[in-house]
Parts: structure tokens; sequence; C-alpha cells
């Protein structure tokens, strides 16, 4: 009898050691007729199929995303004679980790598919989905322009041109920032292009001025991608216009304090102070149209005029006009 127990017990423990080693969950993940290994990185989103070693093995399946906090949250599935099916257009991926990898140029969600036996034991498998399209690559760039010397600009005298590249895309937007920058370092991507119905890639040509940054967003179903950023200038081959930007950036430095010969103007970094003689005062862009406008010698504020080139004109009592360039740093 002793025999017979101790046995019987031997025959249990062997047989939990065989479900505990073997593989619960096949290795072979099933995808639109084809079959893939867990190392396969999935760019359709076509629905995935996980199945068992052995079906006959009862036990509950889970599937999780990982999330942006680097937590799993799970997400739906479907089990069909033991198996779990797995539709990607299910999950809302805008909450996901994403992590970028250079070898594929594509940033990858994760997910964490789990099949737990009815005895506790668990195996957990993880799957990369390269859903969103490649990094943008830009290139064939190209910037041909007139420089304007009398106020420092190309606009609209320069044709910036270049190719954006992004397998997967299905529409791109072209981000560009204010004119006359000197450095990316807190730039604010004003003025946006859009591209839709566009796949894989596109062609832009456009009216540049130097100094303005751009990025290319590259979208699909799933989210978006973002470019590396560039500059208008870095295209300017002209060495005596890239030494004048130079010594516009060494001005933009300076004190920005400035007193007109009449002293009837005077600039400080927030406002200008026009003197009582002074009976119209106006600040023009590059393109001509009127920023700030205001009658009569006071102070006009100007915190919140964004950086650039500006034409600053003001006329006095008498009728006579002058007028200025001034760059706001």
């Amino acid at each position: 009898m002793k025999i017979q127990t101790l046995f019987s017990v031997i025959i249990i423990a062997c047989i939990g050691f065989t479900i505990n080693a073997a593989q619960i969950i096949s290795p072979v993940v099933q995808q639109g007729g084809e079959v893939y290994d867990f190392f396969h990185v999935f760019t359709s989103p076509e629905e995935l199929t996980f199945s068992l070693s052995d079906k006959s093995i009862a036990g509950e399946w889970s599937i999780c995303m990982r999330t942006s906090n680097n937590g799993y949250e799970e997400v739906d599935a479907k089990v069909e004679s033991g198996d779990c099916v797995f539709n990607p257009r299910n999950v809302k991926w805008v909450d996901a980790h994403r992590e970028y990898d250079p070898e594929s140029y594509r940033s990858l969600y994760e997910i964490r598919v789990s099949f737990k036996t009815d005895g506790d034991i668990e195996e957990v498998r993880t799957v990369k989905f390269g859903l969103l399209p490649k990094h943008p690559e830009i290139s064939n760039i190209s910037f041909t322009y007139v420089y304007n010397w009398d106020i420092d600009a190309i606009y609209p005298n320069g044709t910036f041109s270049f190719r954006v590249d992004a397998e997967g895309a299905t529409s791109f937007w072209v981000h560009l920032t204010d004119w006359f920058l000197f450095s990316s370092e807190n730039c604010f991507f004003s003025t946006g292009m859009s591209y839709p119905q566009c796949h894989d890639n596109i062609e832009v040509v456009y009216d540049a001025e130097w100094g303005e940054y751009l990025k290319v967003e590259a979208w699909n179903e799933f989210g978006h991608v973002i470019s590396d950023i560039i500059c208008t200038t870095d295209y300017i081959t002209d060495s005596d216009i890239l030494n004048r930007i130079e010594e516009l950036k060494r001005l933009a430095g300076t004190e920005d304090h400035f007193v007109d010969a009449q002293n009837s103007l005077e600039i400080l970094e927030n406002s200008i102070r026009a003197a009582a003689n002074i009976s119209c005062l106006a600040i023009y862009n590059m393109q001509g149209q009127i920023i700030l406008e205001q009658s009569g010698g006071d102070t006009m504020d100007i915190s919140n005029l964004p950086k650039g080139i500006y034409i600053i004109a003001y006329t006095d009592k008498t009728g006579h006009t002058n007028s200025l360039k001034y760059l706001r740093k």
C-alpha cells in the first residue's frame, strides 16, 4: 500500500513537472495565412492567432498592452477553439509605450501574451508591432534664393524643396516655424502644410526664408512619427549671406536698446517709447503686413512680439516719415 501511494505521488509530480517545463504556448503565430515566431515584428494590422502546444490544457488567455507609463493594461481578445485571436485595430495605441528600433527605423509597440493553466502554471510571451510609419527621412533638399540686402530677407524669392519617405504613412504634415531664427531651442512651429491621402512619400516645394525650421509628421491610423528638425539656413551656400546672418546673430545677442538720431524713438526690450512729436507708429513684418499700430506719441507694448525681423515706421507731426529695421531677439 505504501509503495503504491509513493508511486502515485511520483507520477503526479512528474506530470506536474512536465506541464511546467513544456511550452504551454505554441511558438508559432499565425497571421493572414502565414506563420511566424515571436521574434517577428508585425507591421500588418491583420488578426493574429496564438495557440497552445497542447489544446487539452485548461486555463485562461490574457493579452496586455504595454502602456506609456511602462505598466500593462489588459486589452480585448477572443478565444476560439482554445486559440486566442487578437485584432490590433481594437487597441487604443495612443496610450501605448513606444520604443524606437534603429534596425527597422520604426517605433514599436508591445503586447504581452500569457496563458495560465488551471494549476496556476503561467507562460508569458511578448510580441512587437511596427504599425506606425517608418521614421520620416528627408532627402533631396534644395534651396534656391535671391537675397534682398536692403531688408536682409529672401522671401518671396526663395524656393525650398525636399522629399520625405516614410513607409506605411497615409498622410503627412509639414510644420514650420517663424522666420529669422538662429536656433531651434524653444522654437514654436506656428504654420503647417497638410498632405492628405499620400502614401509612403511626398515631394514638398514652397516659398521659404532663412532661419526657418521645419519637421515632418507621418501619419496612419495607428498614430504618427516625427522626422528630425532641419533648418533652411543650413542649405544656403553663399558665404556673404552666411556671414551677414552671423552678423545679425551677434546683433541679436546685444542689449535690446536703441535710440534714433532724432531722439524720437527709443526701443527697449518690451516696449517702444515714441516722443510727443510722433503722430503715428507702426510695426510691419517682412511681408508688409501691419503687426502693431498706434497714433500719437506714447509707449507701445511689444512684449508679445515674436522673434524676427520687422520694419518700424514712424511719422512726425510735420508729415515726415522714417523707418528702420528691427531685429527682435
